[in-house]
């Protein structure tokens, strides 16, 4: 299982946390945000890591080269930084990493941090049901749906057998939001979502 984490945004959210860094280098608890979700995926055994980021980032490779120089990082991990120079999207982003996976992979925005058991029961709901696709989803205040993706479902009641998701809508306004379901930008996909790419 290899490790995607997209951290080529600038994080104009974020500010006045980041007026001088991007997103990725945002401190949280005296590391930067893209670390701490790196430990996510080191806590659950990923050691084949691909980060997304921007040209104009100067400090995320520097940083991660001084951790590994100082043995802060497990000697064991593979850490490939891929430039995204416009950043179009989701899809686009793995269109650019696509020569660099070679199987399946967690893929998590660098600002998105969760419980590592909650990593950890991803993962192992994606092998045991040998799913191609697994999303985060978590309810949320329909008031805050235009600050994330929500969930749109197949027309059946939002809870029991048979319901899948028919799209995400990006950020609509309360009143368009077709439920208080945000997609969380944390997934693992099979290699074989490559095939669908443009």
């Amino acid at each position: 299982m290899q490790g995607i984490i997209l951290a080529a945004g600038k994080g104009t959210r974020l500010q006045p946390v980041t007026p001088a860094r991007t997103k990725a280098m945002a401190p949280v608890a005296g590391k930067p945000i893209v670390a701490r979700v790196l430990d996510l995926f080191l806590q659950n055994g990923i050691r084949d890591v691909l980060l997304l980021i921007s040209p104009a980032d100067p400090d995320i490779q520097p940083y991660f080269a001084a951790q590994q120089a100082q043995g802060h990082l497990p000697d064991d991990l593979s850490l490939h930084f891929v430039v995204q120079h416009e950043r179009l999207g989701m899809a686009h982003a793995l269109t650019r990493l696509a020569p660099h996976i070679h199987g399946d992979f967690l893929l998590s925005a660098c600002d998105n941090l969760v419980p590592p058991d909650h990593v950890a029961a991803l993962l192992a709901t994606f092998h045991t049901q040998q799913a191609n696709a697994l999303l985060s989803l978590m309810e949320i205040d329909i008031a805050e749906s235009a600050t994330t993706g929500i969930v749109e479902w197949n027309g059946r009641a939002q809870t029991g057998e048979g319901r899948w998701i028919r799209r995400i809508v990006e950020k609509p306004q309360p009143a368009e939001a077709p439920s208080n379901i945000a997609s969380l930008p944390l997934y693992v996909f099979s290699h074989r979502l490559l095939d669908y790419l443009p």
